[in-house]
């Protein structure tokens, strides 16, 4: 006779799908703007780079990278953030949510959503964000994981750069003719020429994108020096592919 009760069944199916990430890796976590493409033209943004639209990413990510345990460094750019997890320093470490996948993802995707759509308000209509979860196999690659998405950002902003800023010379379609097959040193060449515009000058935020850490901090509390540490954004990045040193001191790499 079957003495499995209603609950005990639906609970077996819903822990079939319930996986959960290896421990004592570094965890990556990545979000993105669920269509955001059409919901950034809704929006009507300036082209090719929205202050207002970054402060509301790098406002998401810092209120978000905050309330996760083991979070360690966070990177946005363009409509994604990714976060840096360790949970791999001790014994002792416990994974956020246990490396539940459907968990982290579920909360973060969250998270963000509110974060992002409070600092806007009602002024647009709500955005929404996407989540996956991985682990790597070490630092080195947390760190590569990091460098990639940075070195995606400063090709998205080349080619945003030029593309928007052609385009109000030429107009759109030929804007696309023009950049068709051009690589990344072509792409600035062809917006110095078209427009006077070197997208070197750029500021640094646009073309790097953002990070976020938890920064140490000396204050006075009646009278008294304390530390104190607290999230703080980062605008002027370095180029990580050539200066790693910054993301091993964030991630604490000197200590293994």
């Amino acid at each position: 006779m079957d003495t499995t009760t209603l609950g005990d069944r639906i609970k077996n199916y819903e822990n079939s799908c319930d996986t959960n990430i290896i421990g004592r890796l570094p965890i990556i976590i990545r979000a993105d703007g669920k269509n955001f493409s059409r919901w950034t033209k809704a929006a009507k943004f300036v082209k090719p780079f929205d202050k207002d639209l970054l402060e509301a990413m790098a406002h998401a990510m810092r209120t978000t990278a905050e309330k996760i345990d083991g979070c360690k460094f966070a990177f946005t750019q363009s409509d994604e953030i990714t976060f840096v997890l360790r949970n791999d320093q001790s014994l002792e470490s416990t994974p956020w949510f246990g490396n539940r996948v459907q968990k982290i993802c579920s909360v973060v995707a969250s998270m963000i959503s509110v974060h992002f759509n409070r600092w806007y308000g009602t002024a647009l209509a709500p955005a929404y964000f996407d989540t996956r979860v991985f682990a790597v196999p070490n630092i080195t690659e947390a760190i590569n994981s990091i460098v990639w998405r940075q070195n995606d950002a400063v090709k998205n902003s080349v080619s945003a750069a030029c593309y928007y800023e052609v385009a109000k010379v030429t107009g759109k379609k030929t804007a696309r003719k023009l950049m068709h097959k051009l690589n990344r040193k072509q792409q600035q060449e062809l917006l110095f020429k078209q427009t006077g515009i070197n997208w070197n000058d750029y500021p640094i935020k646009f073309k790097r994108g953002v990070g976020c850490s938890r920064v140490e901090r000396i204050v006075t509390i009646n009278g008294e020096d304390c530390q104190r540490s607290a999230w703080e954004v980062e605008y002027e990045l370095p180029t990580f592919a050539k200066e790693q040193q910054y993301l091993k001191d964030i991630l604490r790499v000197e200590e293994e």
